[in-house]
């Protein structure tokens, strides 16, 4: 199936019902972890046993995309992400997938997830909160200790015509358990 058709089918799986499309992108094209973020919250999930576990708090009731308050999806694993935004009243997507070899340099960084309290939720999901805010997070990961979440992505660099260096692309690349003590080796 050419590009332009496997997008219209993603999309239109998509926007029959949002999650369920989700769970069919994850599962067939093996993406383990998903981030969303809606008008009003930040909602994670991840694969497991070809189902998708997804935040235990939300209501995961049938709904279409375009009826949605979706305006970002990242579908990713190591090797690739699955990027879906909202463009007006519409969406678009796109891959973005390890380059070879050849390929101008890049940099990886760890974005740590903070938060002032967490506590264990069903599913193996853990809940942070950011206490100045308000803001709250339930990932799907679990850690004992000192221990934070954080998101691994990968800045791939591009040349103009004038031989001046940009950052070509940024991609997710993991969501993984970050030891607090990892900051004296940084």
């Amino acid at each position: 199936m050419n590009a332009h058709k496997k997008k219209n089918k993603i999309l239109q799986e998509l926007d029959q019902d949002l999650w369920i499309g989700l769970e069919n992108l994850c599962r067939d094209e093996n993406l383990e972890y998903l981030l969303l973020l809606f008008e009003d919250q930040v909602m994670w999930g991840m694969m497991r046993e070809g189902k998708f576990c997804i935040d235990p708090q939300v209501d995961k009731e049938p709904a279409p995309l375009g009826s949605s308050k979706l305006l970002q999806a990242h579908c990713f694993n190591k090797q690739c992400e699955l990027r879906i935004w909202r463009n007006g009243e519409k969406f678009d997507l796109c891959w973005l997938c390890e380059e070879e070899e050849s390929e101008p340099a890049h940099i990886v960084q760890e974005y740590i997830l903070w938060g002032n309290g967490k506590r264990q939720l069903e599913d193996g999901f853990q809940c942070y909160v950011e206490g100045q805010r308000g803001f709250v997070q339930n990932l799907p990961l679990q850690g004992k200790g000192n221990v934070r979440c954080a998101l691994e992505v990968v800045h791939r660099f591009g040349e103009d015509g004038e031989k001046q260096r940009y950052i070509k692309n940024s991609r997710i690349r993991d969501l993984k358990i970050w030891e607090v003590n990892d900051v004296a080796k940084a």
